[in-house]
């Protein structure tokens, strides 16, 4: 797809924002997902896979453009890599974007810390008669920091014990990511409970009466970035990552763009389909009245050979196990299998797939060329398919339901095990009609008749979202021995 560039505003060479949104109903289009296994340090290859379609879909005459997320800063400077492929299947001025792109993430960090230093405020002016120990809110920061894990201070005499999440992983963050538009954004933020009065009574955000400054802060950010690849084509990078510790896909906002401007929209979702793709059926699909049409899990031999340890029997089970995540939501799937060059065994593995009606299709996008990639067109088209969604759970079933739901369904565990603290705040949640967003370690599905962990419950009400939280995951990751930051 190219892009009219009357429409984009340059904010550094190859970076720009839209300067209008044009959103409107393209039933031409065809949303197609792209997740992968369990990720591992061999990488599986989502973003490289993502950027290479795109550039197939367009060489010949496919009207198509991509979505992913943004980059968080914290773990660039950390252990992980970046967020703009490689190869052949690469994003122009990859710095610029590992670095902060257009600014969003501030700006999302700017409003999250706003709200709380409010609070904060209100209590010391003891303007409102606020229970310190009501407050859902966290401040945020861009960046792997473990000491900002547990914080104290004094406030008016009484010692507050906090933390900080990394802004990827913050309210703030998953509202930019599910609202439609800056209104959607304000009306959703205002009616969000913050904290409650000593004797009980709600607080909401609009009662703080900063609405206008957080609408001048956000609006701009809210705007979808447009990125583009080497042979120039368009990549909206918009909203956080993270399928671990949040929704982990790119914007609502700008899917739609995709959708509205493209015939053939790939959307990257973060982690294993365990993680990334329930996620995107069950909330943004929801929420977005998206229909996909296609799962592609793209997967590297080396990843999948470390997950089976090996033998193909066991690599197949591992495979068909999150092959019937995207069948557990009524979604078509297919196996695009890249880096597989050094292994003899590869042809031997893909056959004895076929014995389980998995669909396998070797791709060379990362240093191939479109001729030698052409199948993979023909395959993915003939995989379409305009199937009615089915979802984990319904959005009003009680709190427990919803979680053991998704724990049998998708993490192919059978039992959870709730901390005294995440039920007691089970217990007091009333009937909400939210969407349950697990915080859980991505490494791997949990084994069958294994236990889930719960050791916390977040409620995020500006989003919508449940958030319980596997006791092994941290919302602040920890810089490693040896940051990427010291290169």
């Amino acid at each position: 797809m190219k892009i009219d560039m009357n429409n984009l505003y340059e904010y550094n060479k190859d970076i720009y924002k839209l300067k209008k949104i044009n959103q409107k109903p393209n039933k031409n289009n065809n949303l197609i997902i792209i997740t992968s296994i369990n990720p591992t340090s061999f990488g599986e290859g989502k973003t490289t896979t993502l950027i290479g379609l795109v550039d197939l879909f367009n060489k010949y005459k496919y009207n198509a453009s991509g979505c992913l997320r943004q980059p968080s800063i914290g773990p660039y400077f950390g252990l992980k890599g970046g967020a703009t492929g490689g190869g052949k299947c690469s994003l122009k001025n990859d710095d610029f974007i590992n670095l902060g792109l257009t600014g969003d993430f501030d700006k999302i960090a700017t409003v999250n810390n706003l709200i709380m230093s409010i609070i904060e405020n209100e209590i010391f002016h003891n303007l409102k008669d606020i229970n310190q120990d009501s407050i859902l809110w966290r401040r945020c920061v861009d960046l792997n920091d473990r000491s900002l894990r547990k914080i104290s201070y004094k406030l008016n005499n009484k010692l507050f014990n906090t933390s900080y999440t990394i802004t990827a992983a913050s309210d703030i963050m998953a509202l930019f990511s599910l609202c439609k538009n800056t209104d959607d954004f304000i009306n959703k933020l205002d009616d969000a409970i913050i904290c409650k009065t000593i004797d009980g009574k709600d607080v909401k955000i609009k009662d703080l009466n900063i609405s206008n400054s957080i609408r001048k802060v956000i609006s701009n950010a809210l705007i979808p970035n447009v990125v583009k690849t080497q042979y120039d084509n368009t990549i909206y990078m918009h909203g956080g990552p993270f399928a671990n510790i949040a929704h982990g896909t790119s914007s609502l906002i700008s899917i739609k763009e995709s959708i509205s401007n493209s015939d053939y929209t790939f959307v990257e979702c973060g982690f294993g389909s365990d993680l990334g793709l329930e996620k995107f059926i069950n909330i943004v699909s929801r929420e977005g009245k998206l229909n996909p049409k296609l799962a592609i899990y793209t997967i590297s031999f080396e990843s999948l050979k470390y997950h089976g340890d090996n033998d193909h029997n066991q690599m197949i089970d591992f495979l068909l196990k999150h092959l019937n995540i995207a069948k557990h939501f009524n979604l078509n799937c297919l196996v695009l299998l890249n880096r597989y060059e050094n292994y003899n065994d590869v042809d031997e593995f893909i056959e004895k797939a076929k014995e389980f009606n998995i669909d396998i299709i070797k791709s060379n996008l990362y240093s191939g060329t479109f001729s030698q990639n052409k199948k993979i067109i023909d395959c993915i088209l003939s995989k379409l398919e305009n199937n009615e969604l089915n979802f984990t759970y319904d959005l009003n079933e009680t709190v427990l339901n919803k979680i053991e739901k998704i724990s049998k369904n998708i993490y192919c565990s059978k039992k959870i095990i709730y901390s005294k603290k995440a039920k007691n705040i089970i217990n007091n949640i009333n009937n909400l009609d939210y969407y349950i967003c697990v915080v859980k370690d991505s490494k791997q599905i949990l084994p069958n008749n294994n236990i889930l962990n719960i050791d916390d419950i977040h409620i995020n009400h500006s989003a919508r979202l449940i958030v319980p939280i596997q006791s092994s995951v941290m919302l602040m990751p920890g810089l490693p021995k040896k940051p990427n930051a010291k290169n």
